[in-house]
């Protein structure tokens, strides 16, 4: 690490807390940024994407996500975090879950969801890179690289460059997506928990195969596993996902079509 890179890393608060083991999967992962620094960049963004955006004003909608994703939260394993969930007037077919349990879904997800299970397959997704620290986990890759100091180099604030390698970790930026073994993790942590709050994980097939076909592009195949491949892994899963689905105190159905 170069000296110049120093006082940044100070300035920032991050703690190096060595390796730490993710939730349900006991992959190993390094991670230089503490949880409250984390959370409080975290809630810093999501003010700022909701004040950037106007919220949907279909109170049924809105109600929908929240209702599915006060039930992917009570099964995560971050009781600690506190939950919020949005649905964003944004075209993007895209949602994401910040640390501190702040969850965006773009309603140009919807149409791709269909129905309510293919919308808390979505989320469960998100919640999964939160769970899993896979943002923090790439904000601290990018520390090391270097990559704040060249933000700053091009004159951007300490504060903004900070928000911006975070919205960059986080995979709300074009370009600079999530690893694809953090999809791959993120896609498992998503099909127990969509399970354990009672929605069918066989259900997830279908929202990945429409995910594909409706519309993310050139940077959703150079920045997601293969759906065939994708599809492979969720199906070699789908066995201990359906024990998590049985156990379920409470199952839903996919509900009715969004639309």
């Amino acid at each position: 690490m170069r000296t110049t890179f120093l006082p940044l890393a100070l300035g920032l608060v991050i703690v190096l807390t060595g390796c730490a083991l993710t939730s349900e999967t006991a992959r190993p992962h390094f991670d230089l940024v503490d949880d409250d620094s984390a959370r409080r960049i975290g809630e810093k963004i999501y003010r700022a994407e909701l004040a950037a955006h106007r919220l949907s004003a279909d109170s049924r909608l809105t109600a929908t996500v929240n209702t599915i994703g006060r039930r992917l939260a009570a099964v995560a394993t971050r009781p600690d975090y506190e939950w919020e969930f949005s649905l964003i007037e944004n075209d993007a077919v895209d949602a994401f879950c910040l640390p501190g349990g702040k969850v965006g879904v773009y309603t140009g997800l919807l149409p791709v969801a269909v129905n309510e299970t293919g919308l808390a397959t979505a989320i469960a997704h998100e919640i999964g890179h939160a769970v899993a620290a896979h943002g923090t986990e790439r904000f601290s890759q990018k520390l090391l690289a270097g990559a704040a100091e060249k933000l700053l180099s091009l004159g951007i604030s300490r504060n903004d460059a900070l928000q911006a390698l975070f919205r960059q970790s986080f995979g709300m930026e074009r370009g600079d997506p999530y690893r694809l073994f953090q999809e791959k993790e993120a896609d498992y942590l998503g099909l127990i928990y969509m399970a354990r709050a009672g929605y069918d994980p066989r259900e997830a097939i279908g929202f990945w195969k429409r995910l594909d076909t409706n519309g993310r592009g050139d940077r959703f195949e150079s920045t997601h596993p293969p759906t065939a491949e994708r599809l492979e892994a969720l199906k070699k899963r789908l066995p201990k996902a359906l024990l998590e689905y049985a156990a379920a105190p409470r199952r839903h159905g996919k509900g009715n079509d969004l639309f």
